[in-house]
């Protein structure tokens, strides 16, 4: 999506998802939209400024209610250039990959009151804030939720994909900046379903439909070159009708020669002959015949 100035969306395998039912409210300065997502598929959430801003910006990202960090972007830098979030920092010393995943299911009432924001399950959030940059710290020892708790089975969220963090992967913090926020420059909501479900209500346009390989057009079949009989046979009538011909031919000088023999045995019966229309003619013009 594109709005107020900024860009952002997210891809899976480096391909941007599609989006779909996008809104955008000037005033609440968000733009939101549904995207489809698949299980145990990684995605990365990339964003960037479609203009350089006379200001520093933060660029922050938060998925199910979990802030996973951002990037600072000082207004002598490029900010332009695309920011892709793929991993979230857990420690000073590792972090994880970003991936879709089914929701965990429990009946246990513990779960009931856990610490999953539901209202903000089934969401990726990016917001871009003008800040000024005050410094900056050493990289802090917090060690970030794994966002890997169960779900409730009576959440009415039960539906929804969520996200987990894949294997951890060494990393070392290069610098950690400390801003001071000033406003809101914009906010984009990409809400996540199954495929399936968002073609089913109408938010995602029907696959389209497969053609089917048994029936190819004649044009189709002419070109190939695998030897099959195409639905334009033109080229084969010449052959089939000399073939019948000289089938023809050798049938009837069987059929003379024997009427000639005569019978086997005094009571024995006549060969019958086969009889034939003298002045029609073998093939006729338009005429298919099957010789299989």
């Amino acid at each position: 999506m594109q709005f107020l100035e900024f860009e952002a969306f997210v891809t899976v395998d480096d391909k941007e998802l599609p989006e779909y039912e996008i809104k955008f409210d000037d005033v609440a300065k968000t733009a939101t939209c549904w995207i489809p997502s698949e299980a145990d598929k990684s995605f990365a959430i990339t964003s960037r400024a479609l203009t350089q801003q006379p200001y520093d910006i933060v660029i922050r990202h938060m998925v199910d209610g979990i802030r996973i960090g951002g990037f600072v972007i000082g207004k002598i830098e490029d900010q332009t250039a695309v920011c892709s979030r793929e991993h979230v920092v857990i420690s000073s010393t590792t972090r994880r990959r970003l991936m879709f995943a089914p929701i965990q299911l429990t009946d246990d009432d513990a779960y009931l009151d856990n610490s999953i924001k539901l209202k903000a399950l089934g969401e990726i959030v990016v917001s871009i804030t003008r800040v000024d940059i005050t410094g900056e710290v050493t990289p802090s020892t917090k060690t970030l939720s794994t966002a890997d708790e169960k779900l409730h089975e009576k959440s009415k969220k039960a539906m929804k994909h969520r996200v987990k963090f894949g294997e951890e992967e060494g990393y070392s913090t290069q610098r950690v900046r400390t801003v001071r926020n000033i406003c809101t420059l914009a906010t984009f909501i990409f809400r996540r379903f199954f495929s399936d479900v968002l073609r089913a209500d109408g938010i995602a346009p029907p696959e389209p439909e497969s053609h089917n390989p048994g029936k190819r057009k004649a044009s189709e079949a002419g070109d190939d070159e695998s030897g099959e009989e195409s639905d334009d046979d033109s080229g084969l009538d010449e052959k089939d009708e000399a073939e019948l011909k000289a089938l023809l031919a050798r049938v009837s000088k069987i059929q003379s020669k024997m009427a000639k023999k005569g019978s086997v045995g005094s009571k024995a019966p006549a060969a019958k002959k086969v009889k034939r229309e003298p002045k029609a003619p073998v093939f006729l013009p338009g005429e298919v015949i099957d010789l299989t």
